[in-house]
């Protein structure tokens, strides 16, 4: 979880000529659905189940699993003492069944040369996401650390965009994500694999900005701010500073150039759509798939990390940084270069939806859908659909 998770999805590269392509993947989870994280969710999930004096066979659940005024192990079921040969004599037992992955679980309460009063010292004395992290064994999701579909899916609204004095955020790759929007808002989104569609939406808003990401794509963006002098900003990320000003224009001989500061925006992003400063013209369906985008980010505690490392030289100007689980985050910088371009040419709230057919008249919005329904709670067998812990 603490490596490069584009090089760790390179290695799959290396299995190419097994005929096992055999993979593990042991590590401390860090947030939700990054790393070992994912893994854990496609497994079959075993816990290691302990049998008290009273005969309950059960895994060990914090805070259940200790008792606080005695400082001792005890049963999740009864509360009885739990011995160090009891915690050594469990079993593992699976969640699930034919899973393709096998998991373990394995916080750190299970491992029988540790005390219940060193667990209660770090649970008093360490960070919560060092506890979760390191002790718990299980991912941390703090508050704000993680973008909820709630986050973003709040903000859907049936009100339409002026559509006009647009501002244009184009995410470089392969294929470009790109979004657009005013002081009013974001109101459309898409992608393409061509930047004839990225001129078309220029001449369609002639009136138009657009801020592009400067890298990895050199040649076309610099051809198209030699083209469009005043309308093509190419926007490069440096480290994040502690003065106020995000952003920096450039002028003269740098016209056509802004640098930003890249956590601090993609927080401001976060931010305003948690606060409805953004809302999304449209169902709340029709945004799953920009969402899905904003769902594989987390946040990480730089200062933190550098602590769990045993590490005493870290400097950052901001104690975080925000990573993608997957790398699947190109509407997420969109939108950012989107905000990006509002720092100069106005400041405002959003509306956005997306349609299929990108240079389509827009039409008007439909209703709100309903609320994302939350998954059932950690309690049932998937195949059998009873206790699994029974």
């Amino acid at each position: 979880d603490r490596s490069k998770q584009a090089i760790i999805a390179q290695y799959d590269s290396r299995l190419q000529h097994s005929k096992y392509g055999w993979k593990w993947h042991f590590s401390n989870p860090s947030v939700e659905g990054n790393g070992v994280s994912r893994y854990w969710k496609l497994s079959d999930q075993k816990h290691w189940f302990v049998k008290c004096d009273n005969g309950h066979e059960w895994f060990m659940e914090w805070p259940d699993c200790i008792d606080f005024n005695r400082k001792v192990f005890c049963c999740s079921k009864c509360g009885v003492e739990l011995t160090d040969d009891q915690r050594r004599k469990g079993r593992w037992i699976k969640r699930f069944v034919d899973k393709e992955w096998s998991g373990y679980w394995i916080p750190l309460y299970i491992y029988c040369k540790v005390s219940a009063k060193k667990i209660i010292e770090d649970y008093e004395t360490k960070s919560p996401e060092y506890f979760y992290n390191f002790v718990l064994g299980l991912p941390y999701v703090g508050e704000g650390n993680k973008v909820n579909p709630d986050d973003i899916l709040k903000n859907c609204t049936t009100i339409v965009n002026s559509q006009e004095n647009i501002v244009i955020g184009v995410d470089v790759g392969l294929t470009k994500h790109f979004v657009l929007g005013n002081n009013e808002g974001l109101f459309y989104a898409g992608k393409t694999k061509e930047w004839d569609d990225i001129e078309r939406l220029m001449a369609k808003f002639p009136r138009s900005v657009v801020v592009i990401d400067a890298l990895p794509d050199l040649t076309k963006p610099r051809e198209l701010k030699e083209k469009y002098p005043g309308r093509i900003w190419l926007c490069t990320f440096r480290r994040d500073r502690k003065t106020m000003q995000f952003v920096n224009w450039g002028q003269k001989k740098e016209l056509g150039n802004v640098v930003a500061d890249r956590n601090r925006m993609i927080q401001l992003v976060v931010d305003e759509f948690i606060k409805g400063r953004i809302p999304l013209q449209g169902k709340r369906e029709e945004w799953q798939e920009y969402y899905s985008h904003w769902g594989t980010m987390y946040r990480v505690n730089e200062w933190e990390e550098a602590k769990n490392k045993g590490s005493t030289n870290y400097v950052y100007s901001a104690p975080y940084r925000w990573d993608s689980s997957t790398g699947n985050d190109h509407f997420c910088f969109a939108t950012v270069y989107w905000r990006v371009g509002m720092d100069r040419y106005g400041r405002g709230q959003a509306k956005m939806f997306e349609n299929k057919s990108m240079l389509d008249s827009i039409p008007t919005a439909p209703t709100i859908g309903e609320k994302n329904l939350i998954p059932q709670p950690f309690l049932i067998n998937q195949e059998k659909q009873e206790d699994w812990r029974l």
